[in-house]
């Protein structure tokens, strides 16, 4: 190693060299030390050292109430980079680096490539944004924390491998990775934070670990996923976890998952076809909204809500079977199915949002096996709907439904249908 720079504002600069060979306990002491031709800004507490601001040319700092000015990495350093493990100040005092700080190569365009040093356990948030010309990495064993938006907007990064020693790993990670084509996940990291992988573009195939709980919002929002299956111990999907992904044509969920979050897989539009589990008692509003290919659904058999513009703008969704527990269905759940051409509720519905099944231009009969469920607001399919009703049945001679032609037909118990004669 080399000696310290003393490129410091020069009227303080033998008097700031003084103040660093002696350090309290706890107390950081900011050095700037010449490694590989390059300034290197390091805070040094209880003596091991962080790797600062590489990012920042003339970041003003406060050093014993003196106030410098503290060269850094420029921004246009080019070509290839490898961290320092340790460094030697002036005094031939030894300390051992162990994090790269928040930011500390943020907007370095030119670089191509990193290799983290050995003893190095921390990357800070924002250490790696915007690395936009980074193309690989290597992040040894021993790393045990990755920060929020260390790698966001590293566009040329094609691999990452996440070693096992790594606990955490912040939001937003790998945010903005458009050639990012392959991630070893490690498979004792549980969840998936959120924005991880979101418009991660190149991203076809990603392989969930074994002991997954849940992802993130947005987590994979925008990727080029082309089919997901989950391990059955993902019990949360946050919402817009999948959104937008335009080559998602496969989805597997496992049985033991519960919650989907709003807008989910909203705009999918190559998806056609979802089992959802029967854990699962509410769709959320928007879920699949958009999904353009989206033919069949099977529906959870413990299913109570499907809110609002759930299956909104789905023209190609065909039929839809409600299990026997459905008891709500929201605004717009249904609205611009154009190719639903019938639809039975089932006895226990209660609600029915407005506009529904507005724009359902195929849609021309609808069938209730229960009472008239309460009507929100505007009428949920459009007056030209022929609706079936069991005789026996309560409400249908009070208002909106007046507004419809009402037929009045027996229960047929050998095939659960109803069939009869117009009232």
């Amino acid at each position: 190693m080399k000696s310290i720079i003393q490129i410091l504002v020069c009227c303080f600069a033998n008097a700031a060299l003084a103040m660093c060979s002696s350090q309290s306990d706890g107390e950081p002491v900011i050095y700037i030390v010449d490694y590989g031709g390059l300034p290197w800004k390091f805070v040094v507490t209880n003596n091991v050292a962080e790797i600062r601001d590489a990012s920042y040319d003339n970041r003003r700092v406060s050093l014993y109430n003196f106030e410098l000015y503290t060269p850094a990495i420029p921004r246009s350093t080019p070509g290839k980079i490898t961290t320092p493990s340790i460094f030697f100040d002036y005094d031939v005092l030894k300390f051992r680096v162990v994090k790269i700080g928040d930011k500390a190569f943020r907007g370095c365009t030119n670089i191509t490539s990193i290799s983290i040093s050995p003893g190095i356990t921390e990357i800070g948030v924002q250490a790696f944004e915007r690395c936009r010309s980074l193309k690989e990495i290597s992040i040894p064993d021993g790393v045990q924390s990755i920060g929020s938006r260390s790698f966001w907007y590293c566009g040329a990064l094609k691999e990452i491998t996440i070693p096992d020693s790594v606990q955490t790993i912040g939001w937003a990670s790998f945010l903005k990775c458009t050639s990012l084509e392959r991630v070893r996940w490690p498979d004792h990291i549980a969840d998936i934070p959120k924005h991880a992988f979101e418009e991660c573009r190149s991203l076809k195939t990603f392989t969930f670990p074994s002991s997954l709980r849940s992802i993130g919002k947005a987590a994979f929002s925008i990727s080029g996923l082309t089919e997901i299956s989950l391990p059955h111990t993902v019990t949360n999907i946050g919402e817009f976890a999948f959104s937008g992904c335009n080559s998602l044509r496969e989805v597997n969920l496992p049985s033991e998952l519960n919650s989907i979050g709003r807008a989910a897989f909203i705009g999918d539009d190559h998806l056609q076809k979802v089992k959802l589990p029967d854990n699962l008692e509410r769709i959320q509003r928007e879920t699949f909204k958009y999904c353009l290919r989206l033919r069949s659904v099977s529906f959870p058999k413990n299913l109570k809500s499907i809110e609002d513009a759930a299956f909104s703008g789905c023209p190609a969704l065909e039929a839809v079977d409600f299990p026997n527990s459905l008891t709500n269905i929201g605004a717009y759940a249904f609205s611009q199915c154009s190719s639903l051409k019938e639809v039975a509720f089932p006895r226990h519905l209660k609600s029915l949002g407005a506009s529904a099944f507005f724009h359902c231009s195929a849609l021309k009969c609808v069938k209730f096996y229960g009472d008239a469920p309460h009507i929100l607001e505007e009428l949920p399919f459009g007056t030209n709907v022929v609706v079936e009703v069991v005789r026996g049945t309560k409400g249908w001679n009070d208002d909106p439904w007046r507004s419809f032609t009402i037929k009045v037909v027996p229960f047929n118990d050998s095939n659960g249908g109803i069939s009869g004669h117009q009232k």
